[in-house]
């Protein structure tokens, strides 16, 4: 059950040459076949074009929210805080540069699936 889903999968069985190991060896090679008979089929989960700015959006109103919430309550900034918004602005910087390519992004990967299908 946890191998069916929206994902591709990769199965690495790793055995031991040792004698004493054999029985687990053969356990772990009945599996990675049994493995090999799952069929899934991804599919890519695409963002529409407005998405990224949406979730820009959003983010410059959480980290906005962060920072007036600690100069607020005068305090230094906790580790966890910090790190929370230097990720939320990491993200907001990424979504800036990408967010105007994301059009041609989708374009390029319905032309993909139209050529691997």
């Amino acid at each position: 059950d946890a191998l069916s889903g929206n994902s591709v999968t990769t199965m690495l069985a790793n055995i031991s040459p040792a004698h004493s190991e054999a029985e687990e060896s053969l356990s772990t090679l009945r599996f990675a076949d049994n493995v090999k008979k799952v069929k899934t089929k991804p599919k890519v989960m695409e963002l529409s074009p407005e998405e990224p700015m949406e979730m820009l959006q959003t983010l410059q109103e959480e980290v906005s929210f962060l920072q007036s919430a600690l100069v607020a309550e005068s305090t230094l900034m906790p580790n966890e805080i910090s790190r929370a918004i230097e990720g939320a602005e990491h993200l907001q910087r990424s979504l800036c540069a990408r967010g105007e390519e994301w059009a041609n992004a989708v374009q390029q990967t319905r032309a993909l699936e139209a050529v691997q299908q």
